[in-house]
């Protein structure tokens, strides 16, 4: 259930950089803890480390298109958000 959440979360909110990073942390996360717990569904056909690391790469490759937002505080006290010039 918690997959579906963050699969649809990442549907809605892609651009959201931090949702990006806990959606990879969590494939490695459960990749390891398939190595350790139950290594032999590994030679199986869609086995973990084919469909997790597949996603965790292109979880990066989002990040990369995925412009970072800088927030810097003006000298009235307002917030103005600004686009990195990393794009």
């Amino acid at each position: 259930m918690a997959e579906i959440i963050l699969g649809v979360a990442l549907i809605l909110f892609y651009k959201n950089r931090l949702l990006i990073y806990f959606s990879a942390l969590n494939l490695a996360a459960l990749l390891i803890f398939t190595l350790i717990f139950i290594p032999q569904i590994l030679v199986e056909a869609f086995n973990p480390v084919t469909t997790n690391i597949p996603l965790i790469v292109l979880s990066f490759v989002l990040l990369q298109q995925t412009p970072r937002q800088q927030t810097r505080l003006t000298g009235s006290g307002e917030c103005n958000v600004h686009r990195s010039s990393m794009e």
